[in-house]
């Protein structure tokens, strides 16, 4: 709560050196010094049990005197192929892997702390500024991912959802402290409107007027609420953003 309310300070007093230091800091895991294991923590992930892996690999870390790091992340979107993990090894790229029951957990560890590949599981490697693993494609080269080009959901599955740095250190924020330090409330949501922004629902309601007509209401409290119906209640979108990176949600 400390460092919160630091960088709120820093907002509010025009002072985003504290973005600059956030930025390029090891928060985007570019330089590790232990390995680091990232664990598809979403709805998802559980569901195809994710607990047991992750209960599986303390216990070989434990038994094995290894010390790392271990990270709850949001669903990446490869639903089918939880439970997912990616393990990080310093000086190498990210590795992700499916399909990992707690049974498959020893024999992947076995090869990576050996920083060799294992012999099936692995989906694809991240660009972490590390050493590449021969042989292994990137994400952007996997058939689900090659042609997307993500905007809401970049951060998912990547992040640690609960850390307000780690959405920071990937430029989060940076509009908010925009619209707080250099433009007035009507000029966002003049902004907001020329843009085209419309809610997704039937009446597609321009989102710039909504916020005009909230801004302008009097009133000694307002709240905002923030409505995660699922429209297409077999998509479960609301739910991987509000699950993978949050902060993207208040921020806008």
């Amino acid at each position: 709560m400390e460092a919160i309310n630091t960088i709120l300070m820093d907002w509010f007093n025009n002072k985003p050196s504290h973005f600059e230091t956030i930025e390029i800091s090891t928060l985007k895991r570019e330089l590790i010094e232990k390995p680091v294991i990232y664990i598809g923590a979403g709805t998802c992930g559980l569901g195809a049990g994710a607990a047991k892996t992750e209960t599986q690999i303390r216990s070989y870390l434990h038994k094995n005197n290894i010390e790392a790091e271990i990270v709850n992340v949001g669903c990446i979107g490869l639903c089918a192929y939880e439970p997912m993990i990616d393990i990080q090894m310093p000086g190498y790229n990210r590795l992700s892997f499916k399909n990992v029951s707690a049974a498959k957990v020893d024999n992947i560890f076995d090869s990576m702390m050996a920083l060799e590949l294992p012999k099936e599981g692995i989906l694809f490697q991240l660009d972490s500024k590390g050493r590449a693993w021969e042989g292994v494609q990137f994400i952007n080269e996997h058939p689900y991912f090659k042609p997307q080009q993500r905007v809401v959901l970049k951060n998912c599955g990547l992040i640690n959802p609960e850390k307000i740095d780690e959405y920071i250190a990937r430029g989060g924020y940076r509009a908010l402290h925009k619209c707080i330090n250099e433009q007035k409330p009507i000029e966002v949501c003049d902004n907001i409107e020329e843009s085209g922004l419309r809610g997704r629902g039937g009446g597609g309601f321009p989102t710039g007027k909504k916020w005009k007509f909230a801004s302008a209401t009097p009133s000694d409290q307002k709240y905002l609420i923030c409505n995660a119906d699922e429209g297409d209640p077999g998509a479960f979108m609301d739910r991987a953003v509000i699950e993978g990176d949050p902060h993207r949600l208040i921020e806008g």
